[in-house]
């Protein structure tokens, strides 16, 4: 998912104008969810400060108070970067969870094996605290993981070999779905991925298929992620690491071997990166656009003098790129810091969004008379988020992936429903959108139930998924979907290969909580 702003073409002409509007209490920051994020054209330096490009700085209303901002480390997070930032998540972080009752107030509703405890709320240090995920065991202030799973898929009282330290905050805050696995980084910055594994996509160093959430080896220090048969992910220090299938150089490490566990590539820093399904795009941290992999549509935005690169190559000669989505298969697409959309590769049905079928192997301007701030790509089918915060979509629209009333394709942006988005997500042949106010829709194709709309019928408009307004992330894959809700990890659709992070596994009609590791 990509986190967006309200309020984003006012910033741009006066950034002070947010903060009369009585619905912002975020002053000159953007409230997504009931949650203050950093604007446009602004870098997070911590969880409380936003820095403009020309070095003044921001503070949220949020920050504590007396609260004094920490120096730039030279790494900082776009915030269009692809998932939930972490100081949008949830604000767990900096919440103690500690109720106001006394300790002798909590109880202990279940004694489970080994003298643990079970309970939706734990005494943990002589304190009462609120424990994010269903049925935890807890015994001297440590959060065991489940080894047995109830039939909705929450952990059972009984626990597995070793504790791990319980954290209040470790909630999810980054989500990428890809085909038929997903990876998660949690708020302490550890990466967990599942599902299948054929290509070592999920970097555990083996080939097995994994039903429950899996710790990508022991580092704590990821922030961005981008899963596919291939994976790419992003360290605090801005270092690129990829793993996983190889055969069209997609990994960017000079060759076409598979690699099982993760593996940096190159030296330089990145700001944000996006996998395909044999190609990789990425953004470094001085705003220059590189594509790898597969070039046979001219997905990679290079000129056609190899249908193969297995190394970051540099996409033309502009700068302060800001957003890029990678070919699904044979197109791709990015935004600058200007707001313009470009968009370039294969265009069989219009997914270019430039009026018409022809393919484009340079990069080809979208709609000059409109700025964006976030796209998403499809298989056949982009979406995008105006600055105004509608959406638009175009390309493939058979089952009704555009969300706009029909099944006729559209070789032009059009716009989906008159209401503000804060992102969208372009799975294989439906969308996922989440609404400035933090409420779900999907629209599509509903064959695997990947809508979450407890049928299979399609949908030509937006179809609201539940009732929460606590979404914070949301992601497309093959036949499956997945989001963040208040921390949660919330997967529905197809049930094949373990993606959806539960045991026993099963196709769901709506969204159900993975393993309550989280």
């Amino acid at each position: 998912m990509v986190k967006k702003q309200l309020c984003y073409a006012i910033v741009i002409a006066t950034a002070s104008a947010c903060s009369t509007l009585p619905s912002n209490p975020c002053g000159e920051l953007i409230r997504v969810g009931g949650r203050c994020v950093c604007p446009p054209g602004t870098v997070a330096v911590d969880d409380w400060v936003c820095e403009r490009e020309d070095g003044t700085r921001i503070v949220s209303p949020e920050a504590p108070d007396g609260y004094a901002a920490s120096p730039p480390d030279g790494g900082l997070v776009q915030p269009d970067s692809g998932l939930a930032s972490d100081s949008d998540a949830g604000n767990s972080s900096r919440d103690s969870g500690v109720s106001d009752d006394a300790s002798d107030d909590c109880r202990h509703d279940v004694e489970c094996e080994d003298s643990l405890w079970c309970t939706s709320s734990a005494c943990v240090a002589g304190q009462c605290v609120s424990v994010p995920i269903a049925d935890a065991c807890l015994i001297d202030g440590e959060c065991w993981r489940s080894g047995s799973l109830r039939d909705d898929g929450c952990a059972t009282c009984q626990p597995s070999t070793s504790p791990t330290e319980w954290r209040e905050e470790s909630t999810a805050v980054r989500l990428s779905t890809e085909i038929f696995h997903t990876c998660t980084i949690r708020s302490d910055r550890t990466l967990w991925c599942w599902g299948w594994n054929v290509d070592g996509g999920l970097g555990l160093g083996d080939r097995d298929m994994r039903e429950l959430p899996t710790q990508v080896g022991t580092d704590e220090d990821w922030v961005e992620i981008s899963a596919g048969t291939h994976s790419c992910g992003i360290k605090a220090d801005r270092s690129l690491w990829c793993w996983g299938r190889n055969d069209r150089g997609q990994l960017g490490l000079g060759d076409r071997e598979m690699r099982l566990v993760p593996v940096r590539v190159g030296t330089q820093r990145w700001a944000s990166v996006s996998v395909g399904a044999t190609s990789t795009c990425g953004i470094r941290s001085e705003g220059t656009l590189w594509c790898w992999g597969d070039n046979t549509y001219g997905q990679l935005g290079h000129l056609p003098s190899a249908s193969v690169v297995t190394s970051p190559q540099r996409v033309g000669s502009l700068s302060g790129w800001s957003v890029v989505s990678a070919a699904e298969y044979a197109h791709a697409c990015g935004i600058r810091t200007d707001g313009s959309m470009w968009c370039w590769g294969g265009n069989s049905v219009g997914q270019l969004g430039v009026g018409d079928t022809e393919p484009r192997v340079g990069q080809v301007r979208v709609n000059p008379d409109v700025t964006y701030l976030s796209v998403s790509v499809g298989a056949i089918h982009s979406c995008a988020i105006r600055g105004d915060q509608w959406m638009e979509c175009w390309g493939q629209n058979q089952d009704g992936s555009l969300g706009v009333g029909d099944g006729e394709d559209r070789v032009s942006p059009t716009v989906v429903a008159t209401v503000t988005w804060a992102s969208v997500s372009a799975g294989m042949n439906f969308t996922c959108g989440l609404r400035t106010e933090g409420s779900l829709w999907c629209w599509g194709s509903n064959a695997d139930q990947a809508l979450g709309t407890s049928d299979t019928d399609d949908r030509v408009q937006p179809a609201r998924v539940g009732v929460g307004t606590d979404w914070e992330a949301v992601d497309g894959g093959s036949g499956h979907t997945c989001g963040i809700a208040s921390g949660r990890v919330l997967c529905w659709g197809l049930g094949d290969f373990g993606v959806h992070g539960v045991v026993p596994e099963a196709t769901r009609n709506t969204p159900a909580p993975t393993s309550c590791v989280w």
